[in-house]
């Protein structure tokens, strides 16, 4: 049996866009634009652990609204 070593990264928010700041984008740690639905980063490869992503903060919650 062979394993092979999966790198998993935790998406970084970068932005908040749209009329109402509904609109996030994310980047992977080597730098590339992902989507939420992405489950690996398509220049990298490295596995996206969406589930750890940090959630808005309250100071940003009060911009975001």
């Amino acid at each position: 049996m062979r394993l092979k070593r999966i790198k998993v990264v935790v998406p970084e928010l970068v932005v908040l866009f749209g009329y109402d700041f509904s609109v996030p984008e994310y980047e992977c740690t080597c730098g590339t634009e992902v989507e939420v639905d992405y489950k690996y980063c398509p220049y990298c490869g490295a596995e996206l652990a969406w589930d750890q992503v940090r959630k808005l903060s309250k100071k940003l919650k009060r911009v975001h609204k």
